[in-house]
């Protein structure tokens, strides 16, 4: 049986390895091949026989859609030539289909690899009409990655220092701010009041260059402030991206 000083630590290292432990996995997860799931599927069908002069539009989006399958009904059937059935996918490419479905020039079963939009289009002149057209449209995609909380914390850290030195990188240099930068008091004292950086002013600020004084107040430099803001708003912003 341990010693009761070394208890606490040895089940901290413990929780430590099976924190390891649940990380890989899910890293090995992330490098599996993921197999395309269906994200959406719409039911399209004109009216038998279908009417003349339609300009019938319908866009199919689905984010993070990666391919469209459109399968047709077999009674499909338009006026050769005069109408027919558009598909435009997301990189403009266009397909037009017309007389009769199971030809060479009109598949059964058509796949569209631009995502994540496909749009349909069914053009018809001013006479004669066929059955007209019935078809499915399926959107595949790849599945979401589940991620645990201890993950999903260190990409929103990560995403938050990109974007901070982003901001950092694109500041003025001190020399071109000068000694006492000019600074909107509403900003300042929103940051200072909120919850996040509350506890580091707790006592007052001054705008001096320093350390913690022996009253316990903190001396931030103007340039500091000025990162100090920035990081608060990048942190709301990336908080309201997720």
């Amino acid at each position: 049986m341990p010693p009761p000083l070394l208890a606490p630590y040895q089940q901290s290292a413990k929780c430590s390895e099976k924190g390891l432990l649940r990380m890989k996995v899910e890293m090995e997860s992330w490098n599996q091949v993921q197999q395309p799931v269906v994200l959406q599927t719409w039911n399209m069908e004109s009216p038998h026989n279908y009417e003349n002069n339609c300009r019938d539009t319908t866009v199919f989006l689905c984010p993070g859609a990666t391919y469209f399958e459109v399968e047709f009904d077999d009674k499909c059937e338009t006026e050769k030539r005069y109408d027919y059935l558009e598909f435009t996918d997301a990189r403009g490419g266009k397909v037009r289909y017309d007389h009769k479905v199971g030809t060479d020039k009109w598949p059964k079963k058509v796949t569209f690899k631009a995502g994540p939009q496909l749009q349909f289009l069914f053009f018809s002149d001013g006479s004669n009409n066929e059955w007209g057209f019935k078809f499915t449209v399926t959107a595949f995609g790849l599945p979401d990655i589940a991620l645990s909380w201890s993950s999903d914390l260190q990409l929103l850290v990560a995403r938050l220092l990109g974007r901070l030195a982003s901001r950092s990188m694109a500041m003025k240099s001190t020399c071109e701010l000068g000694p006492t930068a000019e600074i909107p008091s509403a900003k300042v004292s929103s940051v200072v009041s909120s919850p996040l950086w509350k506890p580091v002013f707790r006592h007052q600020m001054y705008t001096e260059f320093g350390s913690i004084t022996k009253k316990g107040c903190v001396e931030v430099s103007s340039i500091f402030l000025l990162l100090i803001i920035n990081t608060h708003s990048i942190f709301k912003d990336c908080l309201i991206c997720k």
